[in-house]
């Protein structure tokens, strides 16, 4: 314990010190913190809107976010492997493998490590930095089965298992028994989870966790959890509650309130906890050693008053990682898109609620009221439609009441707004064209000039994707095999691409470096597909001119190629679809062959001819086969369209014959009618004893043609 080193006092007195400057490291960020979670939130409490006028937040934030996180996200849960490990010595090659499938194929999905990661990225993009952070949490999982009418020898061969107890046993008298058996199984459990920013500690004077003096995280945990975990009741009762004020940041993100605490049972009460590394001499030998300290405190105040240790241990590493997408030289924070994005949606925010109340005043425009001229006032403001509106003896309409219409000029603020979407599409690289969309889906622009828009933002966002994986997440799947290797009790078996594979962890090189495959993923489907189309191509170009043993391709590297291309398809795995091959195999089967051939082996050589011509026939067969059927296929095509033609002229030519019958048909009809008005005009004047005039027999075209 401490206490065999040096004064326990001392030591909780320089905790307490490394704590204070810590918190006053810490709550320096708050404020920005607290502004972005409120801006993500679209709470806008810097600019507060005017009673009776537009409340209206531009979302930029939240939107940029969702563009860009789904594709970092891509890039590293879609693929069936999220890490590889690399040997570091010559017997290494086995166990690298062993431990690549183990942690992608047990670790992995049993951790769950995509949501820490998604967690993580997500305070980085919104906060600046994210911290991983990898344990090993043990745990007793106690299991009862429950046995009816089974001889009493059953039971007896349960009694002396390990961590077996038989209960409740009842003979029936016949031989046959109940009885239960009740079944204590001890189990390690890796984790790897997130941390909120808000509630980790590092020292103001490092840039780097490694070398900070001290680094943990503030936690708040009930006195039945610490006093189940094995520390001391009497310690525990005796400690006061943790300050309500504590990890703003925490309750921002869940939306609580503060005041919850007095509610709560003494056993339930939360207690202000320090999970803290220190790197501190204990033995006085001159050299730092590392040191984990469990230490609680009553309240965050920065006060002088030490608090109690519940333990210390020696320890190789503080299990944290830090997650950032852009690098701050000289700074342990790095840069987030918040610190680009928020100023930007404060001025659209204040131009869109200038817009929306101008649109308002527009739609529901000013109003005067000569109340004396008008009846029943309240008819004014409950107007129906249809419903009249009583005036006063002689007034007039526009005596009664005027309008005064404000003149609209959203279009104004909608103008600016757009100049500063160009603003934060060149700042972040996130726009429409490049949040996952392929460039043909964009309209209104041609394919190369979406291509050049969208690749701005995929540069941006693959930067992005490479700064992660060469540093926070790649720490943390080296500490994660740490874990494996330390906590391994045995040979174990696992379930890898559907085979039983067995593993000895406690064989494996706890130094082995990891690579995160990121290669692909930042940008369109389509890119990374057509990237590996052209890598295939090249590589059957060459085992086609060169053959199966040549110096640059093995049947490992294509079956490779092949497996990336499934996994950049959005398919998990390319297990179901292809198999992994035996690079000695296949080449010993092609050396095996051209040395038959090489020695003149005429049969061998017979047959193998015979193979390659059957195959070029059926190739030049099945070439000659698609051709006909191609050429079908066109002379149906032709066929009908000729058809289809002559239809349309016959049909064209009907309606022009119809057309002219009709318009015969018109004049006949007019000439009748002006025979028989004629006529009817000669007997009128003939009935009236005069003579017709002489023009009424001139022709005349008949009205409407």
């Amino acid at each position: 314990m401490v206490d065999s080193y040096r004064n326990a006092g001392e030591i909780e007195s320089y905790l307490n010190k490394l704590v204070s400057d810590c918190e006053t490291r810490l709550s320096e960020g708050q404020s920005f913190r607290q502004s972005a979670l409120e801006y993500y939130r679209g709470e806008m409490s810097d600019l507060k809107a005017r009673t009776g006028f537009s409340s209206a937040v531009s979302a930029d934030l939240r939107r940029t976010i969702k563009h860009v996180l789904p594709s970092i996200m891509r890039a590293f849960i879609t693929k069936d492997s999220m890490v590889n490990y690399l040997p570091v010595g010559e017997n290494d090659e086995e166990p690298a493998k062993q431990a690549t499938d183990y942690v992608n194929h047990v670790i992995v999905p049993g951790s769950n490590i995509p949501r820490a990661l998604e967690n993580s990225i997500l305070d980085a993009l919104l906060l600046k930095t994210g911290i991983l952070k990898w344990y090993a949490a043990a745990s007793e999982e106690v299991k009862s089965y429950k046995y009816t009418g089974h001889p009493e020898e059953e039971a007896g061969g349960f009694v002396g298992q390990p961590d077996t107890e038989v209960l409740d046993f009842t003979p029936h008298g016949n031989g046959l028994c109940d009885f239960t058996v009740r079944k204590l199984k001890q189990k390690t459990d890796i984790h790897l989870e997130a941390i909120p920013r808000g509630s980790f500690l590092i020292h103001p004077a490092t840039e780097h966790i490694e070398d900070s003096p001290m680094v943990g995280e503030r936690q708040r945990i009930s006195r039945s959890e610490l006093i189940a975990r094995g520390y001391p009741k009497e310690v525990i009762n005796s400690l006061g509650k943790a300050d309500t004020a504590v990890d703003a940041d925490r309750l921002w993100r869940a939306d609580q309130t503060t005041d919850t605490q007095s509610e709560l049972t003494d056993s339930m009460e939360q207690i202000l906890v320090y999970e803290l590394y220190v790197r501190i001499d204990l033995d006085e030998d001159g050299k730092a050693e590392l040191w984990k300290f469990v230490y609680c405190s009553e309240s965050s105040d920065n006060s002088d008053t030490p608090g109690t240790i519940l333990e210390a241990s020696q320890v190789n590493e503080a299990p944290y990682s830090r997650v950032v997408l852009e690098n701050t030289p000289f700074m342990f924070e790095g840069r987030s898109l918040s610190e680009d994005v928020m100023p930007i949606q404060r001025i659209k925010t204040g131009l869109l609620r200038a817009a929306m109340d101008n649109t308002y005043w527009a739609n529901n425009p000013l109003t005067f009221v000569n109340v004396g001229a008008v009846e029943d006032v309240n008819s004014l403001y409950e107007s129906r439609f249809g419903k009249p509106i009583l005036l006063k003896g002689n007034a007039g309409a526009h005596e009664a009441y005027s309008v005064v219409t404000k003149p609209f000029i959203a279009q104004n603020s909608f103008e600016v707004m757009q100049y500063f979407d160009t603003e934060l599409e060149q700042t972040t690289g996130a726009a429409e064209s490049s949040g996952g969309l392929d460039p043909e889906q964009l309209s209104g622009t041609s394919a190369t000039a979406a291509l050049m828009a969208s690749e701005k933002g995929y540069h941006q966002v693959e930067m992005m994707v490479r700064v992660l994986g060469n540093g926070g997440i790649k720490d943390a799947f080296r500490g994660l095999l740490k874990l494996v290797i330390q906590h391994s009790d045995g040979e174990k078996r696992a379930r890898i691409n559907d085979e039983w594979v067995s593993f000895d962890p406690r064989v494996w090189n706890v130094d082995m470096d990891c690579v995160v495959n990121v290669g692909l993923g930042a940008g369109s489907r389509t890119q990374d597909n057509n990237m590996l189309l052209g890598i295939l191509q090249m590589q059957q170009n060459l085992i086609e001119k060169m053959g199966v043993d040549n110096p640059f391709v093995k049947p490992t590297q294509l079956h490779n190629t092949m497996e990336k291309l499934i996994e950049s398809s959005g398919f998990a795995s390319a297990t179901p679809y292809l198999t992994q091959p035996d690079d000695e195999a296949v080449l010993q089967e092609a050396r095996e062959r051209q040395q038959a051939m090489s020695q003149g082996d005429g049969a061998a050589e017979a047959k193998i001819a015979l193979e390659q011509e059957k195959a070029r026939n059926k190739n030049a067969l099945d070439t000659q086969q698609a051709e006909f059927n191609q050429n079908i296929e066109m002379m149906k095509i032709e066929g009908n369209k000729v058809k289809e033609e002559a239809q349309m002229a016959a049909d064209l030519q009907t309606q022009q014959h119809q057309a002219d019958i009709d318009t015969d048909m018109a004049v006949l009809k007019g000439q009748l009618d002006l025979m028989k008005h004629r006529e009817k005009l000669t007997l009128e004047y003939l009935k009236a004893g005069q003579l017709p005039p002489i023009d009424l027999y001139e022709p005349t075209q008949p009205e409407g043609l």
